[in-house]
């Protein structure tokens, strides 16, 4: 089954939507450092290296938020039609 849901808006791509899945995951079980497995799925957009620590700075909270928005407003729309 293909869902035919766009998840993020146009000033951004899905591969962002997957790097902050994978910074949320690195945050919660790493203590927010640049380990082996964030940098082998090959979403790496900010050029962080192994030890890193993946700071979220205001900007990235901003752009994480209007992602967010924008993914469950459009998903909220497609469940709903």
């Amino acid at each position: 089954m293909i869902w035919a849901v766009q998840c993020v808006g146009p000033d951004h791509k899905f591969e962002r939507l997957i790097e902050m899945i994978l910074r949320r995951n690195i945050h919660v079980h790493n203590r927010g450092i640049v380990d082996k497995r964030y940098l082998d799925e090959k979403k790496n957009l900010d050029k962080l290296k192994l030890g890193d620590v993946a700071f979220i700075s205001e900007g990235y909270w901003q752009m994480a938020n209007d992602i967010c928005c924008v993914c469950v407003h459009n998903v909220g729309a497609w469940a709903s039609s």
